[in-house]
């Protein structure tokens, strides 16, 4: 075994010897153990560089400031997909992790053709080399949704199909309390859920169909939702169902509209009926007390009839604001 070991290191020597002495390889003729070596110690480690490998994954619930220096790749569902502004130089998205958190994520021009055509409402990516940065609604003009950071799509960040068996969950995590609505922005969104305690009226506003259902939840805060016509079309049976069963809705993307004093459905707005949610579990011993007659709601009709007191003034308001504007005719 020695006698062999011996007798290939000194034909490695003798083929050495011989490309140096006549120029040419002799590899054809022999053992590739000679070809091999330098090729294996010249080869480059590319992934072996920290700057080129990919960042690592972070949930949008374990975001702290100390993460706005760095970069980061997170795997979410668009679950919302808004249009272009009208210059073309924002573009808005609301992302969905797979632990049900929702963010609030940013391309600008230049990238806005380019994010708008890789992402479809309802899909799942993985995106690398992302940003994210503390969302003040007092330094910002608007954000859709509240959060204490939002993500940003910058120049270099890349987006994959993401193609694993995970399910994404069907509703999100947080849902905003009733008292915590009333504070938010004029014209963002927000995602509650609560008892039905009160139907009004099928009104039609300007040839929309539109009705309005009062939500309770477990502090008997009281909150008023309008829902337009396609939604209405689309859960007529619910609707109908749902005041007299004293159903629990959990309804995503409503609009809020603080002028009216109520919330209202939207293009992106998504009702489930009795759905299964931790936050919902606690609204089930409402509904029975609620069902069975044991709460008096006698404070639902008062407040509901406030309400309608305070758009009445709101209405001649406006029209006096109207008249006053007309110019007069001499």
């Amino acid at each position: 075994m020695r006698f062999g070991c011996r007798c290939v290191h000194w034909l490695g020597r003798l083929i050495s010897l011989a490309e140096l002495t006549y120029g040419y390889p002799t590899t054809k003729y022999c053992c590739p153990t000679r070809s091999m070596a330098p090729t294996t110690l010249s080869r480059k480690r590319t992934s072996a560089s920290p700057s080129q490998g990919l960042p690592r994954f972070k949930t949008f619930d374990d975001l702290e400031y100390d993460n706005i220096y760095g970069v980061w790749s997170v795997v979410v569902k668009v679950d919302v997909k808004f249009n272009a502004d009208a210059r073309g130089e924002t573009q808005r998205f609301i992302l969905m992790d797979i632990s049900g958190s929702k963010i609030e994520a940013i391309a600008w021009e230049p990238n806005v053709q380019r994010f708008d055509a890789l992402h479809s409402e309802g899909q799942c990516y993985t995106i690398h080399r992302v940003r994210f940065q503390p969302n003040l609604e007092e330094a910002f003009h608007f954000r859709s949704i509240g959060h204490p950071f939002e993500c940003i799509l910058r120049k270099d960040t890349t987006v994959e199909n993401f193609s694993f068996p995970i399910q994404f969950p069907p509703f999100p995590t947080h849902l905003m309390p009733f008292h915590d609505v009333y504070r938010r922005p004029n014209m963002t969104f927000v995602d509650i859920a609560g008892v039905v305690v009160h139907r009004g009226e099928l009104e039609h506003i300007g040839k929309v169909p539109y009705r309005e259902f009062t939500l309770m939840d477990t502090r008997c805060n009281l909150l008023v939702v309008g829902v337009w016509a396609a939604q209405l079309n689309k859960h007529a049976l619910n609707w109908s169902l749902a005041y007299a069963d004293n159903a629990i809705v959990l309804g995503t993307m409503l609009k809020n509209n603080k002028i009216h004093g109520n919330i209202e459905s939207s293009d992106h707005t998504v009702f489930n009926f009795n759905p299964i949610h931790p936050e919902t579990l606690a609204l089930q011993n409402l509904r029975h007390r609620v069902a069975t007659g044991a709460m008096d709601l006698r404070f639902v009709r008062r407040y509901i009839e406030n309400r309608w007191a305070y758009l009445a003034t709101i209405t001649k308001e406006s029209v006096t604001n109207v008249t006053s504007s007309k110019p007069t005719i001499t």
